[in-house]
């Protein structure tokens, strides 16, 4: 039996796209985990009972998002081609789910600590003046509900204002465009869902009724320093 110290840490960044956002982080492993044994790529598999491929993602993307910087850590068995393994996978990847690079990891996945994602906003009362409301509400404190382990009823309430870095709102005359660095650490992951749902809470936009929608889509990641794009 090969060591797990004789396989190479690889990482891997993907982007998962059109239909693909409505996949689950389940679906999406278990898509991958398929596309690795098509691929015949020699990926390390657990020990046990049920051996199965190891694989390590960042922290997950919220249902219905889109993401052009996604990230998986796995360990190949060398010789580690990267360019050919890289191929091979979106050979076997529905066009969603593509792999744009296939690299030695210089850096933890806990050390993606924010993204910039942009929103796309389509409802009935867009306008200029509705663009500064949302600008002013992603400067004021947005208390949300979200699930929780720490309490007896499962839910707990937070500001999500300290975890936006920046944003900016925009009206070009057939959307709302929001773009906003969230933070996506370990700790404090303000999923980009929270700020829909405040555009519901507090101007009360709830994208239910007919030909209303949004689009979020991840753009690029960063580190702790915000600055440095992370790889």
């Amino acid at each position: 039996m090969v060591s797990v110290n004789e396989y190479e840490k690889v990482r891997l960044e993907f982007s998962k796209t059109g239909r693909a956002k409505f996949i689950s982080h389940l679906d999406l492993n278990r898509t991958l985990r398929t596309a690795f044994v098509r691929a015949k790529v020699a990926i390390w598999f657990t020990n046990g009972f049920n051996p199965h491929p190891k694989l390590v993602f960042s922290l997950p993307l919220s249902l219905g998002a889109e993401s052009m910087c996604e990230f998986l850590d796995i360990r190949v068995l060398p010789p580690v081609d990267h360019e050919k393994i890289k191929e091979s996978l979106n050979k076997n990847l529905p066009d969603d789910i593509q792999i744009k690079r296939v690299y030695k990891p210089k850096t933890k996945l806990e050390d993606l600590c924010w993204s910039r994602y942009t929103f796309k906003l389509y409802f009935n009362s867009m306008s200029e003046e509705k663009a500064n409301e949302i600008k002013s509400m992603l400067e004021n404190p947005m208390i949300i509900t979200k699930r929780t382990k720490k309490t007896k009823s499962g839910l707990t309430d937070i500001d999500i204002l300290p975890g936006i870095r920046s944003s900016t709102v925009v009206f070009d005359g057939e959307c709302v465009n929001i773009s906003a660095d969230l933070e996506s650490s370990v700790d404090n992951y303000i999923n980009p869902d929270y700020i829909i749902r405040a555009l519901d809470k507090y101007l009360n936009i709830d994208f239910e009724q007919s030909g209303e929608y949004y689009t979020v889509m991840k753009e690029v990641t960063f580190k702790k320093d915000c600055k440095t794009v992370y790889q």
